[in-house]
């Protein structure tokens, strides 16, 4: 004879939802990871834009120290 009481009927309800609301998580998490991705992206815009800044004055920091050394410092420039 199979068991109709609230109980066992309320637990199979619940046993129904659990795929629904695991199905939600799941877009949940998909939605954060892609938001998340897409403020790692802006991100990298600007951080490559100043790592090349910083190249560029690295170089010209270089040149300005070949140049004083080759004409105060009686040497030759050494590149690196």
């Amino acid at each position: 004879m199979p068991n109709t009481s609230l109980a066992s009927r309320g637990h199979a309800a619940e046993s129904d939802a659990m795929p629904v609301a695991a199905e939600g998580v799941r877009l949940a998490m998909a939605w954060s990871a892609n938001v998340l991705q897409w403020f790692e992206d802006a991100q990298r815009v600007p951080m490559q834009a100043g790592l090349a800044w910083q190249k560029s004055l690295s170089d010209v920091n270089q040149e300005i120290w070949d140049e004083w050394a080759a004409r105060f410092a009686g040497a030759a420039a050494i590149d690196a």
